[in-house]
């Protein structure tokens, strides 16, 4: 199981993250932190989106996604200093 995150804003979509999720039935906070330099994306209002991955090996040796569950709200970006 792994934790992937995503920011949307105007045109751009960005995606960091990629964790691996503990799965023992409670609740665990995450949080994930990453440079906008060289990006699109910039302090303001944006749209924040995380899913919870499965990834399995089918034939041929292709990897299989499945998401298991999906979570978006609105966020504010700020540049920290």
């Amino acid at each position: 199981m792994q934790i992937q995150a995503a920011v949307h804003q105007d045109s751009t979509r960005l995606a960091f993250g990629g964790q691996e999720a503990v799965c023992d039935g409670e609740p665990h906070k995450w949080s994930a932190t990453g440079s906008l330099k060289w990006t699109r994306v910039h302090e303001g209002p944006a749209v924040a989106e995380v899913r919870l991955q499965s990834a399995s090996l089918g034939s041929g040796f292709s990897v299989r996604v499945s998401y298991l569950a999906t979570a978006e709200r609105e966020v504010f970006l700020k540049t920290q200093h």
